[in-house]
C-alpha cells in the first residue's frame, strides 16, 4: 500500500511548479513506515485507568503548566503496558478501539492551541502515539488545523494528509477540506488543478468529491481565511472549474443547501470569476429556483434575473425567463388573482414574443406556464387556457401533457383509473416526468393501502428502475415498501436500513461516506413525499437502529408543523428530545445546533398560524422567543420577518370583526418585551408595519424605529 500511494503522489506532482512538495511528502511517507501498527481490536483495563488518572492530572490548576512532564510520564507508562502486553519490548500494543481517550484529546487540544507555550511538538507527539495505535482522525484534524491556521504551513498539511492515508482506509471530509485549503494556499501557484487535487485527496479511491460545502464552512468561521483574497480567488476558480466538469454534481449541491446564507456563499463564489457572457444557464436558473425555495420573499432571484437577462443569447435568455415564471408563481401575493396577473404579465411580456425564434422550444414554455398556474393555485384559469389557448400540437406533446396531468392530479379529485385512462389514450408509453410518477404512485398508495400489486405493476410498466439512483424514485420505492411491508412482515421494517440496502445494491463499490450521504438525501425526500406524519415519526423512533444526521432530525421536527396531521405539541417533544441536557446545561453540540433548531420551531409555528389563523398559538410563539437567552441564541432578521408576516396575514384576513386579544398581546410582546430578551437585536420596522400595530391597538407602537419604506 505504501508504494502504491507513493507512486500516486509522485505522479500528482509531476508538474514542475509542484516539485517542491515531493521531498516533504516523501519524508513523511518514509517516517510512516516506522510507525506501522497492528489494529486488532483489544481493550486494556490498565490503559483506561491511565487515561482516567492523567485526565484528572491535566484538569488540575497546574496541569497545563506541567503538560510536558505529564506527557512524559504517560508515555513511560504506555511503554510498560507495551512490554507487558507483548512479552517483549518494541512491539505496539493492540489498542485499535482506544483512539478516543480523553487525555489524548485534551493533550492535542492544548498543544495545537495558538496560545500554547509548551515545548511539545504536535507532530512528534502524533508520531510517538501512532506507535501505540492511539491516534485517530480527530487527532489528525487538530494537527492539520494547527499547521494550517497557526503555523501557516500548507506543505506540512498535505504531507500529514498523505501520512493519514497510509494509516487509515477511510476518507474524512474535514481532513479533505483542510487539505484542499492547504493546497489552495501553496505559494507560487498559477491556477488550481482539479485533477491534481483529486489525486492528492484520492477521491476516486474513496468514491467521493471535493468537499466544497465543508470548505465554505471552515473559511467562513475563520477570520484569517476569510480575509485571504488570494485564497478566495483560487477557491472561486476551483469551484467554477469543478462545476463545469461536474455540472450534475454541482446542481445536486445546490439542492442540499438548506440555508439562504450557504446558498448565497455558493453563488458569490461561483459568480466571482464567472464571465457573465459565458455562463451555464441551467446553473443560473437553479440558483434562482433554490433561493426562492428557501425563502419565497427573497429578492435575490430577481437580482440574479436582472443581472443576466440582457447578456444572454436568445435560447439561454428564454430559459432564464422560464425560470422567472416559476419564481413569480411562488412569490407571495395577497390573492391568487394577483399572482395570476403577475404570471400573465411575464408570459405576455417575456415569453410569448420569443415564439418562432431559432432555438426556442415553445413546448417548454407551455409546460412551464401550466406548472406556474398550478403552483399559484389558479387551476380554473389553467383548465381554461388548456382548452382554449394551447394549440393541439402542444397538447399532444408529452412534456406539456404530463405537466397538465400533474396539475390535475394535485388540484382535483381524480382517481388512479381515470389517470391511467388519460395516459393510455395518448400512446406516449413510459412516463418521462419523475414528479408525475411520484404523484401517481401516491394516488395508488392512497387507494390501495393493503395490496402492492397495483403499485408493482405501475412501477414495472413505466420501468422506474431505469431512473437508476434517482433520489425521488428510490424514496418513492421506499415509501411503497413502508406501506406494504409493515403490513405483511413479522419483523419491524426499518426504513433507513432498507434505503441503505437499495443504495448498496445499485452501487456496491461506493464508500461508506458516500453511501451515507445518498441514504440521507433519499430519507429527506422520503420525508417530503410522505403525505402523513406517521411514517416520519416512525423514522424518528427508529433513530436508535440507524443514526440520523442533524439535517434529517431538523426536517423531521419541521414536518410536525408542515404535515396536515402534524402536531405542535409533538414538535415540542421532539425539540426537547433533541435538546436533551446534562445537569440542566445544554451540551456543546446542541449549543452549536440550537439556533437552527430554534429557527425551525419559530418558522414552523409561524407557518401553522399563517395557514390556520389560529391566534391561540401566539402565546406558544412568545414562549419560543423567551427561550432564546437560555439557549444563548440571538434573534435574527429572518425570524422577525416571519413573525411579522404571520401578524400581517392574521390581521388582514378579516376572519373576525374585532382584533383578537391574543394578536394584541403578541403585538405588545414584540414591541415591549423582545428588545429586553435580546438587547443586541436592533430591527427597523417598515412604516406600514408600524401603522398596522397602531390599528391593532398596540399602545407602545410609537416606540418602534422605522425605515422609510
Amino acid at each position: 500500500m505504501l508504494r502504491i500511494n507513493q507512486r500516486l503522489l509522485v505522479r500528482s506532482l509531476r508538474d514542475a511548479q509542484y516539485q517542491y512538495l515531493k521531498s516533504t511528502a516523501l519524508r513523511f511517507l518514509s517516517s510512516s513506515t516506522q510507525s506501522n501498527v497492528e489494529t486488532t481490536p483489544r481493550r486494556s483495563g490498565r490503559l483506561f485507568e491511565l487515561n482516567k488518572e492523567y485526565t484528572g492530572k491535566l484538569a488540575q490548576p497546574d496541569g497545563k503548566a506541567n503538560i510536558e512532564s505529564l506527557y512524559s510520564e504517560f508515555k513511560n507508562d504506555l511503554d510498560k503496558i507495551s512490554e507487558f502486553s507483548n512479552g517483549r519490548q518494541g512491539m505496539a500494543p493492540k489498542y485499535g478501539r482506544s483512539r478516543s481517550l480523553s487525555f489524548i484529546n485534551r493533550l492535542f487540544l492544548s498543544i495545537t492551541n495558538a496560545k500554547n507555550t509548551s515545548s511539545l511538538d504536535p507532530y512528534v507527539v502524533l508520531e510517538q502515539l501512532s506507535k501505540y495505535n492511539l491516534i485517530g482522525p480527530a487527532q489528525y484534524e487538530m494537527i492539520l488545523k494547527y499547521y494550517l491556521l497557526v503555523k501557516d504551513a500548507p506543505k506540512d498539511v498535505i504531507s500529514l494528509w498523505v501520512k493519514y492515508l497510509e494509516q487509515f482506509t477511510t476518507s474524512n471530509e474535514n481532513l479533505m477540506a483542510y487539505t484542499t485549503i492547504a493546497y489552495l494556499k501553496l505559494p507560487d501557484m498559477n491556477e488550481p488543478d482539479c485533477s491534481m487535487l483529486q489525486q492528492i485527496l484520492q477521491t476516486e479511491r474513496f468514491h467521493t468529491d471535493i468537499p466544497f460545502g465543508r470548505i465554505i464552512s471552515i473559511v467562513e468561521q475563520n477570520e484569517v481565511l476569510k480575509r485571504d483574497q488570494e485564497l478566495s480567488n483560487r477557491f472561486a476558480y476551483l469551484l467554477n472549474l469543478y462545476a463545469t466538469q461536474n455540472k450534475t454534481w454541482f446542481i445536486n449541491q445546490l439542492d442540499i443547501c438548506y440555508t439562504e446564507s450557504r446558498l448565497r456563499s455558493f453563488y458569490n463564489i461561483y459568480s466571482a470569476q464567472r464571465d457573465i457572457n459565458n455562463c451555464d444557464i441551467e446553473i443560473i436558473t437553479k440558483f434562482m429556483e433554490q433561493f426562492n425555495k428557501l425563502n419565497a420573499n427573497s429578492s435575490f432571484p430577481m437580482q440574479v434575473f436582472n443581472e443576466y437577462k440582457d447578456k444572454l443569447n436568445d435560447a439561454d435568455g428564454f430559459k432564464l425567463k422560464l425560470g422567472l415564471l416559476d419564481i413569480v408563481s411562488k412569490y407571495p401575493a395577497p390573492s391568487k388573482i394577483q399572482k395570476l396577473q403577475r404570471l400573465l404579465a411575464v408570459w405576455n411580456s417575456y415569453l410569448k414574443p420569443e415564439f418562432g425564434k431559432v432555438g426556442i422550444d415553445a413546448s417548454l414554455a407551455y409546460a412551464s406556464l401550466i406548472k406556474a398556474l398550478n403552483t399559484s393555485g389558479n387551476i380554473e384559469e389553467l383548465q381554461n387556457i388548456w382548452e382554449k389557448e394551447i394549440p393541439t400540437e402542444y397538447k399532444n406533446n408529452q412534456v406539456v401533457f404530463e405537466a397538465f396531468l400533474l396539475a390535475i392530479i394535485r388540484r382535483t379529485k381524480i382517481t388512479y383509473s381515470q389517470i391511467q385512462n388519460r395516459i393510455d389514450a395518448t400512446k406516449f408509453g413510459k412516463l418521462k416526468s419523475v414528479d408525475l410518477a411520484e404523484a401517481i404512485a401516491l394516488k395508488i398508495f392512497n387507494e390501495n393501502p393493503n395490496d402492492s400489486k397495483v403499485f408493482d405493476d405501475f412501477y414495472q410498466q413505466n420501468s422506474l428502475d431505469s431512473f437508476g439512483s434517482n433520489t425521488s424514485i428510490l424514496a418513492l420505492k421506499t415509501y411503497g415498501d413502508y406501506i406494504y411491508k409493515t403490513k405483511t412482515d413479522d419483523e419491524t421494517y426499518v426504513i433507513a436500513n432498507d434505503v441503505r440496502s437499495k443504495v448498496l445494491k445499485l452501487k456496491p463499490q461506493i464508500s461508506t461516506q458516500s453511501w451515507k450521504q445518498e441514504v440521507n438525501l433519499i430519507l429527506e425526500k422520503f420525508i417530503d413525499i410522505a403525505p402523513s406524519i406517521i411514517p416520519v415519526r416512525v423514522l424518528f423512533e427508529q433513530r436508535g437502529i440507524y443514526q440520523l444526521n442533524f439535517t434529517l432530525q431538523k426536517k423531521i421536527l419541521f414536518s410536525e408543523f408542515r404535515k396536515p396531521d402534524g402536531d405542535v405539541q409533538n414538535a415540542e417533544k421532539i425539540f426537547e428530545e433533541l435538546m436533551k441536557t446534562d445537569n440542566n446545561k445544554v451540551s456543546q453540540p446542541m449549543r452549536i445546533n440550537s439556533p437552527q433548531l430554534m429557527g425551525t420551531m419559530i418558522k414552523g409555528l409561524c407557518q401553522v398560524i399563517g395557514r390556520t389563523h389560529d391566534v391561540s398559538l401566539y402565546p406558544e410563539l412568545s414562549k419560543y422567543l423567551e427561550m432564546l437567552p437560555g439557549l444563548e441564541v440571538h434573534m435574527s432578521i429572518n425570524w422577525m420577518e416571519q413573525v411579522l408576516r404571520t401578524i400581517r396575514m392574521v390581521f388582514r384576513s378579516g376572519s373576525t370583526k374585532t382584533i383578537p386579544k391574543e394578536l394584541l398581546e403578541f403585538s405588545e410582546f414584540i414591541i415591549e418585551k423582545l428588545p429586553a430578551i435580546d438587547p443586541d437585536f436592533n430591527y427597523q420596522f417598515r412604516n406600514d408595519d408600524i401603522a398596522m400595530f397602531k390599528k391593532i391597538g398596540a399602545k407602545s407602537f410609537s416606540k418602534l424605529k422605522s425605515t422609510s419604506t
